[in-house]
């Protein structure tokens, strides 16, 4: 299965959900120009992965290069419902210790409110 994501807005966090597999090629190359498009009109992204049971180094980089654009515009991306196997390569690959990841998309989108009040 290609990739398939979802755009949701909650507030000002989006929310893009992920199903299908982030592998080199189309795939990965649609994930980074969604997700680029999205730090357009927010700087709180959740990407909802909970669908997404392949990943290879071509996903894993653009994970990398997506955390990286985030950075660089002062915004934030957080991970929520990652599949096994897409936990163990991020585990592996060190990706983990990067993001903030969340065992629920709702839990992944308060952390969002919770950093904003503390901000203030």
């Amino acid at each position: 299965m290609e990739l398939e994501l979802q755009i949701a807005s909650y507030e000002n966090v989006s929310v893009l959900r992920c199903r299908g597999r982030l592998t080199y090629g189309p795939e990965t190359v649609e994930f980074v120009r969604a997700t680029r498009q999205a730090l357009e009109t927010t700087k709180d992204i959740v990407l909802q992965m909970a669908e997404v049971t392949r990943i290879d180094s071509g996903g894993v980089g653009a994970l990398g290069s997506v955390l990286i654009t985030a950075r660089k515009r002062n915004a934030e991306i957080k991970l929520a419902m990652l599949h096994p196997r897409v936990a163990e390569v991020l585990r592996i690959t060190g990706l983990e210790l990067l993001f903030d990841i969340h065992t629920s998309e709702s839990e992944a989108v308060a952390a969002f409110s919770t950093k904003n009040d503390v901000a203030r």
